[in-house]
């Protein structure tokens, strides 16, 4: 029963690490006033990230947190992909001698911040929330009904 308790907390601590992630996020993205056409996109998936955190701390929607989960971890994938190739596409801007680096020395300088405007890695904090998220959940259908939980 004690490793059951301390298990539940500690789905619950990564559920509210979700949460403050998510809200730390947004208030990234407010700061950056990072809501212009496609940049509505994380909002969308914090808020929905925080969303199924708020409900993983009470260890409700398991499945609507594990999709929320999922959509945080392909977000942070898709938005380190997004910064990547629109650093990539303005290199020129900010390097004059852009078009004398190889294919993969720009592709470097694109997620390095050496060229372009959107930070490469900034994503993370959004797979960050999915990924605690997921851990929140994690094995909690299996542990219900495990024949230990039951004799007790």
């Amino acid at each position: 029963m004690p490793q059951s308790r301390t298990l539940d907390r500690m789905r619950r601590a990564c559920a509210l690490l979700a949460v403050a992630s998510a809200v730390g996020g947004m208030v990234e993205l407010a700061m950056l006033r990072h809501w212009n056409g496609i940049q509505v996109a994380p909002w969308v998936i914090f808020a929905v990230v925080t969303i199924a955190g708020i409900g993983a701390v009470g260890g409700r929607w398991r499945r609507f947190t594990q999709i929320a989960g999922g959509l945080g971890l392909f977000g942070a994938a898709a938005g380190l992909w997004h910064h990547i190739d629109t650093n990539h596409a303005r290199g020129a801007e900010f390097l004059e001698t852009w078009d004398a680096f190889s294919g993969a020395e720009q592709w470097w300088f694109a997620f390095n911040g050496t060229v372009g405007p959107a930070p490469a890695l900034a994503p993370g904090l959004l797979g960050l929330a999915g990924a605690l998220l997921l851990v929140a959940v994690m094995d909690r259908e299996r542990a219900k009904h495990s024949p230990a939980r039951r004799k007790s």
